[in-house]
């Protein structure tokens, strides 16, 4: 009797350890298949990377998804020669890899780049500057293959220095003025789940000695 139980137990194991086999093995192929992409996506996307250091005093960049498909995208902040010798605006440019060939699906300019914050069940792309007694929250969502322009806001320090305390000011997607309630209307929703953030600051960087305005 007690030989039956234990082979009936034997037997409800073997099944349970067949029925479970897909389910442990199933996320580790998928993560060898994304790695493998990941790896795809790097390589296509360096000849990106280069043309942009070649062209710039230096690049801040990083390689992280902000598409929700779990392919890393190329995420740069430069100074290009194009903008010339004066100023201090940057651009930020995020580049992806699509059927194998580079599509830029971001291009902005960026001052005192502070924070990105990528939410992936709204698509959604915040952008913090920080620089001179200024801030600035600028509001992208993924669209028909690219980050739109949604909103923006701003605010400057009233009396001078490095703290942003004076009024806050509202903007479209074409950079009109609108007021507060539109601003909260047109970003409704984008914020949305847990962020993914990240910070220029600890990205890898690369400075251009060669470089020649």
């Amino acid at each position: 009797m007690k030989s039956k139980k234990k082979l009936i137990r034997l037997i409800i194991a073997a099944f349970v350890i067949l029925f479970m086999m897909p389910v442990i093995t199933a996320p580790k192929t998928q993560a060898a298949s994304l790695k493998n992409k990941n790896k795809k996506a790097h390589k296509v996307l360096q000849t990106k990377y280069t043309s942009l250091y070649n062209n710039s005093s230096g690049i801040s960049y990083k390689y992280m998804d902000v598409t929700g498909d779990g392919v890393h995208e190329l995420l740069a902040n430069y100074f290009p020669s194009s903008k010339g010798s004066g100023g201090s605006m940057y651009g930020l440019d995020i580049f992806q890899v699509k059927n194998g060939k580079i599509k830029c699906i971001l291009r902005t300019d960026s001052y005192g780049l502070a924070k990105i914050s990528y939410y992936k069940s709204s698509k959604s792309l915040i952008m913090n500057q920080l620089g001179h007694g200024g801030e600035s929250y600028s509001c992208f969502k993924f669209r028909n293959g690219k980050f739109k322009s949604i909103a923006s806001k701003a605010r400057q320090s009233i009396k001078g220095g490095s703290v942003e305390n004076g009024p806050w000011y509202y903007y479209g997607s074409s950079q009109n003025t609108i007021s507060k309630s539109s601003f909260n209307k047109k970003i409704k929703g984008m914020i949305k789940g847990k962020a993914k953030i990240t910070k220029p600051d600890k990205w890898l960087h690369a400075h251009n000695e060669n470089f020649t305005w």
